[in-house]
């Protein structure tokens, strides 16, 4: 098996990566998944302003649907790899399901 440094000096235009997106998932080499509960809580929470925003247009029940359909439901894919990792990790991902059951009423 060959080293990171031997594969570089055989081809030169190979790039080493830190995180690998695959499936909507972002992987480190660590498998922490920070990154991946980090991107989660952005897109989250970047969606409920875009929701929020629009609010007064809408019925409760069209809200709790859009909600649905950009929120909770990148939540709940592959939210399996999260089983065992560490709380501070994912903690910005609880405090997007808090915002959204508490703010918009879902």
């Amino acid at each position: 098996m060959h080293s990171i440094s031997q594969l570089a000096a055989i081809s030169p235009s190979l790039v080493s990566l830190n995180t690998v997106k695959d499936l909507g998932v972002v992987t480190d080499s660590e498998l922490t998944f920070e990154k991946h509960c980090s991107k989660l809580s952005q897109t989250g929470f970047f969606h409920l302003c875009r929701l929020w925003a629009i609010r007064r247009s809408l019925t409760a029940p069209a809200m709790k649907t859009l909600v649905h359909a950009f929120v909770t439901s990148r939540l709940d894919f592959c939210n399996a790899i999260l089983v065992g990792l560490d709380v501070r990790l994912y903690s910005s991902t609880l405090g997007l399901i808090n915002y959204t059951v508490e703010s918009m009423g879902v």
